[in-house]
């Protein structure tokens, strides 16, 4: 993982698992997620340019776990 400044960058898959709903519920499964992912820290938010969709998503920190980054 590449780090400068407080930001933090590298290319590989998190486990996104979505918070539950009022009801207990989830709006979706946790799932993994590939791509590049960027955190910035003054958003205090990670974004992943999906390598699937090539489009890019923002997630916060407390939904996401096992970051398995591909340069090992």
């Amino acid at each position: 993982m590449l780090k400068c400044d407080g930001y933090m960058m590298f290319h590989g898959t998190v486990k996104v698992t979505p918070v539950l709903r009022p009801d207990g519920t989830r709006w979706k499964e946790p799932f993994d997620l590939t791509g590049t992912w960027l955190f910035k820290p003054d958003m205090e938010c990670w974004y992943c340019h999906e390598d699937e969709s090539g489009w890019t998503s923002s997630w916060t920190p407390d939904i996401l776990s096992d970051f398995r980054d591909d340069a090992g």
